[in-house]
């Protein structure tokens, strides 16, 4: 398998992905094979009954910004072993909000959550999806509130700290937000502390900065209006000469 690699950088390999497919059974269907050059991989039984799931995530109440150990309860008419997938959604009542897989192909009834590090939402639920091998059947929890997250920001660090007055200074950052994954160029503002606004966007290129010490800082702000920041000092002036001295 080869996945698109992030923001064009090249694929990576990995030896094992997940993949999914759906099928309807011809009627009397007992197993499933998946075959590779004639040789049989896996053979899976297929059961008469779907696998039922309840009582999710029954300690997730009111809001959640920090671990919480949940459990569901899950059976199987036909006795068949059972896995587990546990999905998230911060927002069930927004169409664009989607589920986010927490954790697959586990077996325990029970998984520890750090909402502390999870999007926020007013009207989350967690999900579970429960499988034999072949059917598999799902329950939700009842809706619970995730705080909205703050975006984090990084300027990258910078080759040097001083520059001669006039000379173009290029500026970048990294912004992290767990509510919108991206945010827009002209939600990133940056600004110094003796010229006032530089402009939107990273990277940012800037020149004729007057001379003196700037306190350089950006600002991203995600669609809840939460804003984060970060900062680095940048000294502007005439580069002193260094006269060297005879003994």
């Amino acid at each position: 398998f080869d996945p698109v690699g992030p923001k064009g950088l090249p694929p990576r390999q990995v030896a094992l992905a997940p993949f999914g497919e759906e099928m309807a059974f011809p009627p009397g269907t007992v197993k499933l094979r998946i075959i590779r050059d004639g040789n049989v991989l896996r053979e899976i039984p297929i059961s008469a009954n779907a696998p039922v799931v309840t009582n999710v995530a029954s300690q997730l109440t009111g809001v959640q910004n920090s671990e919480v150990a949940i459990t569901w309860i899950a059976t199987d008419a036909d006795g068949d072993p059972l896995s587990f997938e546990v999905e998230f959604n911060p927002d069930v009542t927004n169409a664009s909000s989607e589920w986010e897989t927490l954790i697959r192909d586990v077996t325990d009834r029970d998984l520890t959550i750090d909402f502390g590090g999870m999007p926020g939402g007013p009207h989350a639920k967690i999900r579970v999806v429960a499988s034999d091998g072949i059917n598999s059947g799902a329950g939700e929890s009842s809706e619970f509130v995730v705080p909205a997250k703050a975006p984090e920001a990084y300027i990258e660090e910078l080759p040097t700290a001083s520059y001669a007055v006039g000379e173009e200074i290029t500026f970048d950052a990294e912004i992290l937000d767990l509510q919108d994954d991206e945010i827009d160029e002209t939600k990133i503002q940056w600004t110094s502390s003796i010229s006032g606004p530089l402009g939107f966007g990273a990277p940012l290129t800037v020149g004729e900065l007057p001379q003196g010490a700037h306190t350089i800082t950006v600002t991203a702000t995600n669609s809840n209006g939460l804003k984060g920041s970060d900062s680095v000092l940048v000294f502007v002036g005439t580069p002193i000469r260094r006269r060297g001295v005879r003994r």
